[in-house]
């Protein structure tokens, strides 16, 4: 690796720059680089108030990224409308047969509340599967008059449920500043949601993607029209998820660290080292097959489509 030294930080490039990570003063593997630091400043032994601010900052900083990415999209191209209004009406369609009518706002979907128009295409998605080919029957409600109605679309044999959304842009920073935030939010809410579709076993792991996958979707976006901000927007959807994963309770990830601070408070005790070490290889194992698994079934997707 590459390392090079400024005040008492050292940085390095590795042999496989995948990713990052800080090693800070005390830690196991730092502790003959961090000798010369003393010992109230070192992790094991600052506040634990601190210690969390640390574990969290690496999460906060990625979606204070994804809403400066989300901005910048709004301010420069404009801030589409969020709010799911219908706009139109396919004759024939379930949509049409259901009662759907222009204006009605939907408040839910399968009794799921949404606010956006991505959490609702969002939701239709998990309530059809990723594999599936067809379309299931839905339930929505929706504001109409001030006043709530039950629409309960029969899909039948279509492929669509025959309905859109209105579709319009402001330019101006409030109207970016509250697209940012909404983006944000729906980001994070759909990874909740397709966490629990996936232990409700409404989908499978073929709903993820590794780095291949990734770099597929990168490259798709090199080939289309929106070019430089379809990447753009890549990114901060990819920062919002690496946020939500890391603050899954897993040893190896800083929402595991933070885990083990909460217990420590409640016993009022730290928490073994033989422990902690033991945790860590076992979440580090998974975390490992779980990335070489779903690698996997990308190259999967890849032949297939080939």
């Amino acid at each position: 690796s590459f390392k090079g030294k400024g005040g008492e930080t050292t940085y390095s490039i590795r042999l496989l720059p995948f990713g990052g990570f800080v090693s800070m003063a005390g830690e196991n593997d730092t502790e003959e680089l961090s000798k010369d630091i003393p010992k109230n400043r070192t992790l094991d032994n600052i506040k634990p108030f601190k210690k969390f601010c640390i574990m969290f900052a690496g999460v906060l900083n990625n979606f204070i990224l994804a809403f400066i990415i989300f901005f910048l999209i709004a301010l420069f191209k404009g801030s589409p409308s969020q709010k799911p209004i219908i706009n139109g009406i396919e004759l024939n369609s379930p949509a049409y047969k259901a009662g759907l009518m222009k204006n009605d706002v939907i408040e839910r979907v399968n009794l799921e509340k949404v606010k956006t128009i991505e959490d609702v295409q969002i939701e239709m998605a998990l309530s059809n599967g990723i594999k599936e080919n067809t379309l299931k029957d839905i339930t929505l409600v929706v504001k109409r008059n001030n006043k709530l109605e039950f629409i309960n679309l029969k899909a039948g044999n279509n492929k669509k449920y025959g309905f859109n959304f209105k579709e319009e842009r402001n330019k101006g920073i409030i109207p970016s500043l509250t697209y940012a935030h909404n983006s944000l939010w729906t980001n994070i809410r759909s990874m909740k949601r397709t966490f629990k579709a996936l232990v409700n076993k409404k989908i499978g792991m073929e709903a993820f993607s590794g780095p291949i996958g990734v770099y597929k979707a990168v490259d798709a976006g090199k080939k289309s029209s929106a070019g430089f901000l379809y990447l753009c927007y890549l990114t901060a959807l990819i920062s919002v998820n690496v946020a939500y994963i890391n603050l899954l309770p897993l040893p190896i990830l800083d929402g595991g660290q933070i885990l083990f601070l909460i217990i420590e408070k409640f016993l009022n005790r730290p928490i073994k080292k033989e422990v902690k070490d033991v945790l860590m290889l076992i979440s580090t194992l998974l975390l490992i097959s779980f990335a070489l698994y779903v690698s996997g079934l990308d190259i999967l997707k890849l032949r297939k489509i080939k």
